[in-house]
């Protein structure tokens, strides 16, 4: 049985492929990675946010502005 967070990152996703496509941008691994981050966690600081992404080495910058992107994709919010 799939788990509801799960769910939720599997909705999400397509939301932001969608988003994605709409402004030519690319799909990186990256802004996937922190997705599921975000839809594991409820409320986060960036920096527990970054201690979650340990699969891949991910800049500082690069979180700040994957999270601008969740934000203008209506994905998240501040």
């Amino acid at each position: 049985m799939p788990h509801k967070k799960d769910d939720i990152f599997q909705h999400t996703s397509e939301q932001l492929r969608a988003f994605l496509d709409e402004r030519n941008l690319r799909h990186t691994p990256e802004r996937f990675t922190i997705l599921s981050a975000v839809c594991r966690l409820q409320r986060f600081t960036i920096d527990e946010l970054r201690s979650k992404l340990t699969d891949i080495t991910i800049s500082r910058a690069t979180v700040y502005n994957t999270l601008s992107l969740l934000e203008d994709a209506r994905l998240i919010q501040k």
